[in-house]
């Protein structure tokens, strides 16, 4: 929500994706990945759909890796 309100969305071309495997944040209808399968479990908000389904590690790196392409800051806080 926060990088499509800010429109931190538009700064990069969609669909994205950190590999060339898969896609992270798409604005087709519906969100596909680069071999036409659609995004397993996405977050849609605003006409923008997040592929949510990675474990918890991964998920880690694919959000910094958005942050980072995105010149956002990103840091994991530990609870």
């Amino acid at each position: 929500m926060y990088i499509v309100d800010n429109k931190y969305v538009l700064k990069m071309p969609l669909p994205w994706g950190n590999t060339t495997r898969r896609f992270v944040i798409s604005n087709q209808n519906p969100p596909t990945h680069p071999n036409g399968r659609p995004f397993f479990y996405p977050e849609e908000y605003k006409g923008y759909a997040l592929e949510t389904h990675y474990s918890r590690d991964r998920g880690l790196k694919v959000l910094a890796d958005l942050c980072n392409r995105l010149e956002l800051d990103f840091e994991i806080m530990e609870v």
